[in-house]
């Protein structure tokens, strides 16, 4: 699947999007395990990782997890992020669902309706790939620390918005994440991206 399909529909960049198709691909191609995206949207991220299952032949799905209601409040740990409350509300479950059975890939792929606090416990896993994309301290704190600890061996994490040193403009993001990784061998490398930079998180050994 062309990235164009998301384009129109995924806020991400194009570069984003490709890395992200790359990643969902080779991953997928290792069958150690479920997907999960956090974060959902109108759901143009979530159609690359459930195209990667189906080119590959998987019996995994991509889990997807998303309130529809819009971005909670930032908190303290957010300062200088300029995305108010409810941003994002112009999507919904259905949209989603819709827009998968569309493009044939509605098997591949499970929603989950409702704040992370009360889905992510559900997940069990093991996730070969998980994509974040929640822009918030609390959120991205809360989605890393449930994950971690259920990722397959080879397992990878994509965290979007982490911004750089020239350009941070979700700082929680990249506080949570380093709060999170702190003391494990979860290490961060750049992908890269025009408007804001994304990361992928894999494990030394």
């Amino acid at each position: 699947m062309d990235i164009s399909c998301s384009t129109g529909i995924s806020v991400n960049d194009e570069v984003r999007l490709q890395y992200l198709a790359d990643i969902a691909d080779r991953q997928a191609a290792k069958h150690e395990g479920d997907f999960m995206e956090c974060g959902v949207y109108k759901g143009g991220t979530a159609l690359l990782m459930a195209y990667a299952l189906f080119r590959n032949k998987s019996s995994n799905v991509v889990h997807l997890l998303d309130a529809w209601e819009g971005m909670p409040s930032p908190g303290t740990e957010d300062a200088g992020t300029t995305i108010p409350a409810k941003f994002f509300s112009d999507s919904s479950e259905k949209e989603v669902k819709r827009l998968l059975k569309n493009h044939g890939l509605h098997s591949y792929a499970n929603t989950r309706k409702g704040w992370f606090k009360d889905t992510l416990p559900k997940m069990r896993g093991p996730f070969s790939l998980v994509h974040i994309d929640c822009d918030l301290y609390a959120a991205v704190h809360e989605c890393l620390s449930h994950i971690l600890p259920r990722m397959s061996p080879g397992g990878l994490i994509v965290i979007d918005d982490y911004g750089d040193t020239d350009c941070r403009r979700f700082p929680g993001v990249q506080r949570a994440t380093a709060e999170s990784i702190a003391d494990t061998d979860w290490v961060v490398t750049p992908l890269g991206g025009l408007r804001d930079q994304s990361i992928l998180l894999s494990r030394t050994k």
